[in-house]
């Protein structure tokens, strides 16, 4: 069976590398739906995104990464995905997924949510925790793959020579 991990991953994280590996035990292919928001001001561009998962992933088999726009049910519908997969973190988590849930059932009743409960390693962690700490000089390597963090790190310190 198929499923789609789809979210926004700026960055991708080790929580959502974890989540990742611990479905690839539950279906036999995975599609990541890396989301474009063209009104979204993201760190790292789409195509950034895709290739940092992809490298940080390449490791794991039956797993594709795409770029994706529009509604993820119709997007999973459209890669042959039944199964929506979710991390969560903590009981805020749990509110927000279970109406998003909900909407998804409405919009097709053909595609189920599974959740992945995160590990206590990870569940304090959030892409947005990850870019302010990024943000502020500090190191983000316990947190993100170590080739996120390296283009974290160069990204970071482009910025900082731009204003220079």
């Amino acid at each position: 069976m198929k499923a789609l991990f789809a979210a926004t991953f700026d960055p991708v994280t080790n929580g959502h590398m974890d989540v990742l590996r611990r479905a690839l035990r539950c279906f036999d292919s995975i599609v990541v739906g890396v989301y474009d928001d063209p009104e979204d001001s993201t760190l790292f561009s789409i195509a950034d995104r895709v290739a940092l998962i992809r490298q940080a992933a390449q490791d794991l088999p039956h797993v594709i990464v795409l770029p994706y726009r529009g509604i993820t049910v119709e997007f999973a519908h459209a890669q042959g995905a039944r199964i929506l997969i979710r991390g969560l973190r903590a009981l805020s988590d749990f509110e927000n997924e279970f109406a998003l849930s909900n909407m998804n059932h409405r919009l097709d009743a053909g595609i189920d949510t599974v959740f992945f409960f995160a590990t206590p390693d990870h569940a304090f962690v959030s892409s947005t925790l990850v870019r302010e700490i990024g943000m502020l000089g500090r190191s983000v390597e316990q947190f993100v793959p170590a080739n996120v963090a390296a283009a974290m790190a160069a990204k970071y310190r482009s910025r900082v020579a731009g204003r220079g």
